[in-house]
């Protein structure tokens, strides 16, 4: 075998010191436990005739008996051994028979007997040739070292063609177990981890204290072994109950930084006062991250929440909400926010029960909606410039109308730019008329918007794109009717995109006259600016 050699003389030693841990070979047990555990499928009974007769040969046992009309690819027991295996007659084609699997098996270290370590291997079984001499082959693609700080990864790579082992020092420690194939489609392949194995692995050392065997819907351990070398203090975690707190980190799912996960003490773990560990210990059952980090944070502004009052509001629709919470609650207590809430909460409800009696709709609030909102109105008040307390109160008594409020002076005032960039577009756009209509630019959002109200078509959306000069837009307009919506015309880059009248239907079919007005627009005005254009550059 030959290591590929590393730029990093650090990195290559590493790997080098690692490798000192592990054997170099597949021992009985590593063989029994693919025979009759990863691979207990992989046998058969070759079936073959001889002078009128069939006979079977067992794979497991090797021995071979006269049979009886045996089928190809029915299941039997093997009448020597009593194996269950599965009929295959010698004679059919083979070239493709391989029965592959993964597995991950645990042993102490070579080197240190407080140290465990993992192999990860690829097993198969070759039928293709020979069926009466075919023996387990592997492959060894990971391997594992789990010492108290210091977990190690290392992956295999055979290069072809002369097979050399190449190794790889992974940064995190990961499984290689397998969920989906291509495109998501669930794999067939049969992966395994020896149970047995870590048991008599971790015999003597501090990973038996590990808590290991609370996670029995884990595919492979290694990831957990590696988290526990690095943070024992999750034993004390595991014992007192808080199993989704470890589970979330061990799916790197967030616990809003509510464990030292490097604590020594427990209440530098939980990260609570001495008092209030017993507290939180007693209720360990009843709390996740979202909990104890409200707790924390109320313990720590001063608020003084009892943890049942924490609890309830975990029903508030706050979880979500965790990180503008976070920011908001810096410059305000968490009692005084929550008091505030539950008041706006319980009138916005009893408004809309007098709007809609019985609440046909559906609709109220929680705690986080009414978060929302006032985050929201907060925001808004940033958007407009107004100082929170100075200019504006930062807890209004009526919430919903604050923000509504608030909302309409933004879209009046973005209507307001919106219009002062229309008006300077205005001696850049083009006018035109015949003896039938005329044309003329918008000349403001509510011209735009009123537009698209009255010819039930989708003109209003385009204020924005208009004022900025993405595209031009134009009223066609009756001289008998000046003022009433007519058609609709959009020019853009040049060329005229699509003019509409009434419900911007294409399916109807457009007057004579308006069609000759728009192609005297494009010959006379848009294509003779184009030719000047095209003259100029």
């Amino acid at each position: 075998m030959m290591i590929k050699e590393t730029r990093d003389k650090s990195i290559a030693k590493k790997i080098k010191d690692t490798l000192k841990h592990f054997p170099n070979k597949i021992n009985k047990r590593i063989h029994d436990y693919v025979i009759n555990n990863v691979l207990i499928e992989s046998r058969y009974i070759f079936t073959t005739r001889k002078r009128g007769k069939q006979f079977g040969y067992c794979t497991h046992c090797k021995s071979e008996y006269e049979t009886y009309k045996l089928k190809h690819k029915t299941k039997m027991g093997c009448p020597e051994c009593r194996s269950i295996c599965e009929v295959r007659a010698s004679g059919y084609s083979r070239k493709y028979m391989i029965d592959k699997a993964y597995f991950v098996y645990y042993e102490k270290s070579k080197i240190n007997k407080e140290a465990v370590i993992a192999r990860g291997f690829t097993v198969w079984m070759d039928w293709s040739g020979d069926y009466k001499n075919v023996k387990p082959q592997y492959e060894t693609d990971a391997r594992y070292l789990f010492e108290m700080g210091n977990p190690v990864f290392i992956k295999t790579f055979y290069s072809w063609p002369d097979n050399a082992v190449n190794y790889e020092l992974r940064k995190s420690v990961f499984t290689l177990f397998k969920r989906t194939g291509y495109f998501g489609v669930p794999l067939e392949l049969n992966q395994k981890v020896s149970i047995d194995s870590i048991d008599r692995a971790i015999e003597g050392t501090q990973f038996q204290y590990s808590e290991w065997n609370k996670f029995t819907e884990i595919d492979d351990y290694v990831a957990y072994f590696a988290l526990y070398a690095k943070h024992p203090q999750i034993e004390y975690l595991m014992k007192l109950g808080f199993r989704e707190f470890v589970n979330k980190k061990l799916h790197n799912v967030t616990t809003f930084r509510t464990i030292n996960w490097n604590g020594r003490t427990l209440d530098k773990v939980l990260r609570v006062s001495r008092q209030d560990v017993k507290e939180v210990t007693r209720n360990a059952h009843k709390i996740t991250p979202f909990i104890l980090a409200v707790y924390q944070l109320a313990k720590k502004d001063g608020s003084n929440f009892t943890l049942d009052e924490v609890i309830e509001l975990t029903w508030q629709g706050l979880e979500n909400e965790w990180d503008n919470l976070k920011k908001v609650l810096k410059y305000t207590k968490f009692r005084t926010l929550i008091n505030y809430l539950r008041r706006q909460t319980k009138k916005i409800n009893e408004e809309r029960e007098e709007i809609d009696p019985g609440n046909v709709a559906g609709e109220h609030n929680n705690l986080g909606q009414t978060f929302i909102l006032l985050n929201d109105y907060w925001n808004g008040c940033n958007r407009l410039n107004l100082r929170i307390e100075k200019d504006i109160p930062e807890y209004p008594s009526d919430l919903q109308r604050q923000h509504d409020n608030i909302y309409k002076q933004i879209k009046f005032k973005e209507n307001k730019e919106l219009d002062q960039r229309i008006q300077a577009r205005l001696k850049e756009l083009y006018e035109f008329e015949n003896e039938h209509f005329f044309m003329r630019p918008f000349e403001n959002t509510y011209e735009i918007i009123q537009e698209g109200k009255m010819l039930k078509h989708c003109i209003g959306n385009y204020s924005e794109r208009y004022a900025h000069g993405k595209t031009d837009l134009y009223a066609i307009r009756k001289h008998e009717d000046p003022d009433k919506p007519f058609y609709t015309l959009e020019i853009t880059e040049g060329e005229i995109r699509q003019y509409y009248g009434y419900g911007n239907n294409r399916k109807i079919k457009k007057s004579k006259e308006i069609i000759e007005f728009v192609n005297e627009f494009e010959a006379e005005i848009l294509k003779n600016k184009n030719n000047k254009k095209e003259i100029a550059s």
